[in-house]
C-alpha cells in the first residue's frame, strides 16, 4: 500500500544544510558591484554563476493591509524567461499567512491581494540602504511588473508531491507554485534571459554534479533562524547563524547556493543547496551550464529537504509551452530550446 500523502504547512521555510559545528555544507557566494565573484576561495564555475547572474532580479510585493497606513511589504526572488516576462514561484506574490494568527485573520490575509510588484536586478538589495521603498517608482533600476495570468486543464491535478525521507511523500502547500510576471512599463536592457535545460535522468549521475540555487536571501533575525531549526538555542545554531550571515554579506545580496541534487523523483527536484529565506523562486541550475536553468526553487521543509520544480514537471511545461514559447521566440532562440522541446515532442 502506498504511503499516505502529508500535507505541508504554509510556512515552508530555506533550510542550509550543516554539520554539528554549525559549518554549511555546501558554498555561499556573493558579487561584488561589478556582478563578480571574487576567486579568493578558488570557486569553480565562477564564471558560469557571472554569466547567468544578470537575468536574477529581487522581487519586493506590497500589500495595503486593512488597518495600517504605510504598506506591507515582503520579497522573493524572480528570473528573466523572455524580453518582457518573469518567472517566480506564486507563494512569492502572495501574502504570507500565520497559522498562529486568529482564523479571522488567517482568512483576511489568504484573500489579500498585492498591490504592486516590482524587480531590481542588483547585486546589492539591502533595504533602506540600496533601496529606498517609499520612493521606488522614481528609481530607474527597479521595474514594475503585472501578474501574466495563465489558466490550467480542467484534469490537470494541481498538488505538486514531494517525496522525502523513507520515501514518504509530502503536498506541497501552495497548489501550482508558479507565476508568469510582466514588466509594466519599461522593459531593462542590460539583463539576460535565462532557458530551460532538461535534468540529467540518471538520478546516481545527477546527485554527483554541483548544482546551485541563486536568490535574494532575506534578513533574517536571530529569533526567526533559531525557530526553523528547531526553536533551540545551541552552539551549533549560532555558529551557523554567525556563518551564513557573513557568507552572504549580511543578506540581501544577490547569492549562489552551491550543493548537491538528492532525489529526482515526480518532475521535483530535492536538494541541499544551502539556501535562506527569500530565494524561493529563484532558479536551481546545473554549474556545468551558463544561462539554463532545470527548475525553480521553491523553498524546503525538515522533512523534504529543499524543493524545486523541475522543468520537465506538467505544470511547468504547460505554463512554459503556452505562454512562454512562441513561433518566433523558438526561431530567435533555437540553439538554447531545441533539446528541450524535443524531450516534449519525441
Amino acid at each position: 500500500m502506498d504511503p499516505e500523502i502529508i500535507s505541508l504547512g504554509p510556512n515552508a521555510a530555506e533550510l542550509v544544510f550543516h554539520n554539528e559545528n554549525g559549518e554549511t555544507i555546501g558554498q555561499i557566494l556573493t558579487f561584488n558591484s561589478r556582478s563578480k565573484i571574487l576567486n579568493k576561495h578558488g570557486v569553480q564555475d565562477k564564471e558560469t554563476f557571472e554569466n547567468t547572474s544578470s537575468a536574477i532580479g529581487r522581487i519586493f510585493v506590497s500589500f495595503n493591509e486593512p488597518g495600517k497606513v504605510e504598506p506591507v511589504w515582503f520579497c522573493g526572488t524572480g528570473f528573466r524567461v523572455k524580453n518582457d516576462l518573469v518567472m517566480t514561484a506564486a507563494h512569492v506574490i502572495a501574502y504570507p499567512v500565520d497559522t498562529n494568527a486568529p482564523k479571522e485573520t488567517q482568512e483576511m490575509q489568504r484573500n489579500l491581494k498585492f498591490h504592486k510588484i516590482y524587480i531590481f536586478f542588483g547585486t546589492d538589495a539591502t533595504m533602506d540602504m540600496e533601496i529606498n521603498l517609499s520612493n521606488i517608482d522614481n528609481d530607474e533600476r527597479i521595474f514594475e511588473l503585472v501578474t501574466y495570468p495563465y489558466t490550467i486543464p480542467s484534469n490537470h491535478v494541481p498538488s505538486l508531491i514531494v517525496t522525502g525521507d523513507n520515501d514518504q511523500r509530502y503536498r506541497w502547500d501552495t497548489p501550482n507554485d508558479l507565476a508568469i510576471l510582466r514588466f509594466s512599463g519599461t522593459i531593462p536592457t542590460n539583463t539576460n534571459i535565462l532557458f530551460p535545460m532538461i535534468p540529467e535522468p540518471n538520478n546516481q549521475i545527477i546527485t554527483e554534479i554541483d548544482h546551485y540555487v541563486m536568490g535574494y536571501p532575506g534578513h533574517i533575525e536571530l529569533k526567526r533562524f533559531v525557530s526553523d531549526y528547531g526553536g533551540v538555542i545551541n552552539d551549533t545554531v549560532l555558529s551557523l547563524y554567525s556563518n551564513v550571515n557573513k557568507e552572504s554579506c549580511g543578506f540581501q545580496k544577490k547569492t549562489v547556493c552551491v550543493g548537491k541534487v538528492t532525489r529526482y523523483i515526480d518532475n521535483i527536484l530535492s536538494h541541499r543547496c544551502p539556501t535562506l529565506r527569500g530565494s524561493s523562486g529563484g532558479i536551481i541550475a546545473s554549474s556545468q551550464h551558463e544561462r539554463k536553468f532545470v527548475g525553480v526553487h521553491l523553498g524546503g521543509t525538515q522533512e523534504t529537504g529543499n524543493v524545486a520544480l523541475s522543468v520537465t514537471h506538467p505544470l511547468f511545461w504547460h505554463v512554459y509551452s503556452n505562454y512562454i514559447l512562441d513561433d518566433q521566440f523558438i526561431q530567435d532562440n533555437a540553439q538554447h530550446l531545441q533539446s528541450y522541446i524535443n524531450h516534449f515532442q519525441s
